[in-house]
């Protein structure tokens, strides 16, 4: 009786592969709801789905670098991050998409954006850039440790977590305006 009642809980509970268009190696992704999302990866190639995941549509040409970051922001706005120091940018659902520029000479591992004005950006060996102005410019934030930043996440209005190499962690409460170290009790590497 237990395993009858049981079984359906556990069928739902199972992990299911859907397609997603691209034999290409897939970054990162982000949903703004249950069935918008996007991803990223090999050859800068975003693919964009409206169903859930059921069906992917490729939404930008191919390029000549990977993508390792993206952040759906709204239905109309989107950031991409990759190599080498790329930032390319939707404002209109990944219809086109343009080049926000090249900045340090860096790669760049993750976005994240609290809003559709403030943003950041992690990367390689203390990598971590911060905007105010839906991208417009990237700041290099002062003062981060020598160190490959791998995730940056905002968990709340105004806070945000990086992780990084040597099991660094970095929070900040002012939306990416000071960090603090934070101690993540190991030294493995984060991602």
């Amino acid at each position: 009786l237990l395993i009858l009642l049981l079984l359906p809980v556990l069928t739902l509970c199972q992990w299911v592969q859907r397609p997603s268009g691209t034999t290409d190696i897939i970054h990162d992704i982000s949903f703004l709801d249950v069935n918008n999302g996007m991803i990223c990866g090999d050859a800068g190639r975003v693919w964009k789905t409206v169903d859930g995941g059921f069906a992917w549509q490729q939404v930008n040409l191919n390029l000549a670098y990977w993508l390792g970051g993206i952040h759906y922001t709204d239905g109309n706005n989107a950031t991409a991050v990759g190599y080498q120091q790329r930032i390319i940018r939707t404002t209109n659902g990944g219809s086109t998409w343009f080049d926000q520029g090249v900045t340090a000479a860096n790669y760049y591992y993750s976005v994240t954006f609290k809003d559709a004005n403030t943003g950041l950006i992690c990367g390689y060996v203390g990598t971590l850039l911060r905007t105010t102005n839906s991208g417009g410019t990237w700041i290099q934030v002062p003062g981060i440790q020598q160190a490959t930043l791998n995730e940056v996440k905002f968990i709340g209005t105004n806070k945000a977590l990086v992780t990084g190499f040597y099991g660094l962690m970095l929070m900040t409460t002012n939306s990416g305006a000071n960090w603090i170290s934070v101690s993540s009790n190991t030294t493995a590497d984060l991602y």
